[in-house]
């Protein structure tokens, strides 16, 4: 059985699924219990924070290392594994419950060994044709919305209550060792890698015959993107999940602080959410048959666009009487702001205006833009939340996206014009 959408093995292609599902149930993993479990260690709130960002720190300085080390010496499977046997071995550590250095220690290495994704993505890219790459992103974002819709219901089931041999496995660490588990297995996994991960990559020129994939990429320099291009698409992916991370943030303030609405409507306000986002996937799925990356990136920006606008108006309304009728915009806000749809979209687009042979050192980049977007905004945002400062933050959200539009329309004829055929 071979996908047509691919020439990637599909059991290797159903692995690099199964690890971005990992990826979005890691994070729900963690949260839910990481506060008892540092209280529990003698720290506090603060340390929390520090605990829980040392992960995107430590992933966005090793994202493109990694990528460039693949490129340049290849040996994919083994630093496959190696970075798998890292990230097992970081939640073991996080979960030696004899100091709260170490939850810290685990996060930062496990962030560390995040540089793999990066190295998937390089590889869809090499085994996946031009025309077919916008729906194998959305595939694999979609499956990491799935791990962070998963992450938190099953988190609660998984909990021990044990000692091994001095070791306690309670509530707090217990994430810590059902991950370590997750991790060790995906090792096994890769250790059954094959050197090469599909059938044909598309940087081959032989003619294979109408049954095999084919492939538009060009190997002439020419036909890649400016440096302003790639940097547009970074900028992009590093707004997009700055202001996702944002609205992530500011909804459960909102709702409580501010609506004055029950533990019980945030539940719902995210979960409402996290069902447009998958239904949204779908369309987006159906839709790349039929429209170029650019035109799906431009639906992605007005969403956010739409939400920041709902944000505005809910600083200038500050001092306003707020109730529970006027808190279900909240529903709208984090519907339209939360998913981050553009991440996808520009990698696939980031496929085509750079060198495949580059392909893993440019995906890792655009990983470590992207947890660049979720260390900013959570800096800047946990500073924020009087009406004047929610006022100046919105406005410079405003001018950052309307830098990034105009920046976009400027480069929008080197994103949207096909490629030469080789």
């Amino acid at each position: 059985m071979q996908f047509q959408f691919t020439s990637l093995r599909p059991w290797i292609f159903c692995a690099i699924a199964l690890r971005f599902f990992n990826d979005g149930a890691e994070e729900f993993f963690i949260a839910p219990s990481a506060w008892y479990y540092i209280k529990s260690l003698g720290q506090t709130i603060t340390f929390l924070g520090l605990v829980l960002m040392a992960f995107p720190v430590a992933a966005l300085l090793t994202g493109s290392i990694v990528g460039r080390l693949a490129d340049r010496f290849g040996n994919i499977k083994r630093i496959i594994i190696i970075c798998f046997a890292m990230k097992s071995a970081a939640y073991i550590i996080y979960s030696i419950p004899v100091s709260a250095y170490f939850p810290l220690a685990g996060r930062l290495l496990s962030g560390l060994a995040d540089g793999s994704a990066g190295v998937y993505y390089g590889q869809v890219i090499l085994y996946t044709p031009e025309k077919y790459r916008a729906r194998v992103f959305i595939i694999l974002d979609g499956m990491f919305t799935l791990g962070s819709l998963f992450g938190p219901t099953v988190s609660v089931f998984l909990t021990f209550n044990v000692n091994i041999l001095g070791w306690r496995i309670d509530a707090g660490n217990s994430p810590g060792i059902v991950l370590a588990l997750i991790w060790f297995v995906l090792m096994l996994n890769a250790l059954c890698f094959p050197q090469e991960f599909g059938t044909k990559k598309t940087t081959d020129e032989d003619d294979y015959g109408d049954d095999v994939l084919h492939t538009e990429d060009s190997s002439d320099p020419a036909s890649y993107g400016s440096r302003s291009t790639v940097c547009l698409l970074f900028y992009l992916v590093f707004l997009g999940l700055f202001f996702s991370t944002t609205a992530t943030f500011y909804v459960p303030l909102l709702a409580q602080e501010h609506f004055y609405l029950q533990f019980g409507h945030v539940k719902l306000l995210f979960l409402v959410s996290s069902m447009f986002s998958m239904v949204v996937f779908l369309l987006y799925y159906v839709a790349a048959d039929y429209l170029h990356e650019t035109h799906l990136l431009i639906c992605s920006m007005l969403m956010q666009v739409c939400a920041i606008s709902i944000l505005t108006y809910f600083a200038f309304t500050w001092n306003s009487a707020s109730g529970v009728d006027e808190g279900y915009m909240l529903m709208v806000y984090i519907s339209l702001g939360m998913p981050y749809f553009s991440f996808a979209l520009s990698c696939s687009l980031l496929s085509k205006v750079t060198d495949p042979k580059d392909a893993a050192f440019y995906q890792g980049t655009s990983f470590a833009a992207l947890h660049s977007g979720f260390v900013v905004s959570r800096l800047i945002a946990s500073f924020i939340f009087t009406k004047t400062m929610l006022l100046w933050f919105c406005l410079v959200l405003v001018l950052s996206w309307t830098f990034g539009v105009v920046w976009f329309i400027v480069e929008y004829r080197n994103l949207a014009r096909p490629k030469n055929n080789s």
